[in-house]
């Protein structure tokens, strides 16, 4: 087991570490681009270059992150997708109703009309998962 422990730990030794800037559009090639970005190098050089007045900042105290940088990362955080698949309101709709006969004053809104308050969520197909219409449109 050592010997097998001490072959792994020379390997390791061996193995050239390549140290490479990840925001360097030269530094990675086309594929890479493509699978982080969703852009080819021609593109996003194109939107670097059409963004960098308006991101450049030019301060005497300190380094400002260079707009390369920050047209990149935003890609990047966009291109994850981390929050696919994801609807919802969490705020509510007032659907107008007629006044009931008891407790019509409960009903009455903000905006002086009968409702409920309806919360809808639905899925990324558009098909509805939660339903709650339980709440008049009660203005407080």
């Amino acid at each position: 087991m050592e010997a097998f422990l001490g072959v792994l730990y020379l390997r390791a030794l061996r193995r050239e570490r390549r140290f490479r800037d990840r925001l360097d559009l030269l530094a990675l090639t086309d594929q890479e681009l493509m699978k982080h970005y969703r852009f080819p190098r021609h593109e996003l050089i194109e939107l670097i270059e059409e963004l960098e007045p308006q991101l450049g900042w030019r301060t005497r105290r300190t380094r400002a992150i260079p707009p390369h940088t920050q047209v990149l990362l935003a890609l990047r955080i966009l291109a994850s997708g981390s929050f696919q698949h994801v609807i919802g309101d969490t705020t509510g709709t007032h659907i107008a109703i007629k006044a009931p006969s008891i407790d019509e004053h409960l009903y009455v809104n903000r905006k002086r009309y009968h409702s409920l308050n309806v919360q809808v969520v639905c899925n990324a197909r558009g098909l509805i998962t939660s339903f709650c219409a339980r709440f008049p449109g009660m203005f407080v």
